[in-house]
């Protein structure tokens, strides 16, 4: 039987990194995984020495050569994807729409939503290879409508939504092909982007930093819990929204 693949994209720090921990232990797996400078992610990189089933790929999320490029190597690499885990982003800082610039919506827009579909694209072909097609968005309580948060951050919150929408689409084209496609919202994780979101925080809202300081946990138990929901994935869970938890997030 061949190994099980993960395709983890963003897998050099935070989530991502410690997605790609968590899956290279277990038995029978192989991940692969993206980072935009693989040779600077020293982290990355001796964690792959040690495993010996880890494979990382460059990928800079505003190139669309580099997406293609990641298919082509991907076909060399397996014989198809079970699992691709879309985790790659960047965040912003809080603010107001009113004066968040033109320049930080249009990069938080061209990698987290663009770049995220050009790899979705580039993948497809290899999901479709194996029977578990699955694709997992990691999307933000910040993208919710439907429970929406009282804070501002302009451009990473639409960018969210447009991923939210994204998995709705894909659920719906890819549901004759046997797709699962959800999102999920990994928690308010202590990455360097929440710290310095948090700092920024600290200045303009002193009274709602207090109410949401400590609710944040570390990148190891939200990785865990995202892989709970993961592999408690049925065909019915197909384009739904879902907090680290397993509970289900209003779009």
């Amino acid at each position: 039987m061949s190994d099980k693949v993960y395709f983890v994209s963003g897998g050099s720090r935070g989530i991502g990194f410690e997605l790609v921990t968590q899956l290279s232990a277990r038995p029978g797996i192989k991940v692969i995984t993206t980072a935009t400078n693989p040779d600077k992610s020293a982290d990355l990189q001796n964690l792959a020495k040690e495993r010996g089933n880890i494979h990382i790929l460059k990928y800079e999320a505003t190139s669309e050569a580099d997406a293609i490029a990641v298919g082509e190597q991907v076909g060399k690499l397996v014989d198809g994807i079970d699992v691709f885990i879309a985790n790659a982003a960047i965040g912003g800082a809080s603010g107001t729409l009113v004066k968040v610039s033109a320049k930080l919506l249009r990069d938080l827009y061209e990698v987290n939503v663009v770049g995220t579909i050009l790899l979705t694209q580039s993948l497809y072909p290899h999901l479709l290879k194996k029977k578990t097609r699955t694709i997992l968005y990691v999307s933000s309580i910040a993208g919710s409508m439907g429970q929406f948060l009282p804070l501002t951050v302009p451009g990473y919150g639409q960018s969210k939504a447009a991923i939210n929408y994204t998995v709705k689409e894909l659920s719906f084209e890819l549901s004759s092909e046997n797709f699962i496609v959800t999102a999920i919202h990994p928690g308010g994780v202590a990455t360097d982007m929440a710290k310095k979101f948090l700092s920024d925080i600290q200045q303009r809202n002193p009274e709602l930093y207090e109410k949401i300081k400590d609710g944040s946990i570390a990148p190891a138990e939200s990785a865990s819990k995202v892989l709970e929901v993961l592999d408690s994935l049925k065909a019915e869970d197909n384009g739904t929204f879902r907090n680290y938890t397993g509970e289900t997030i209003p779009w």
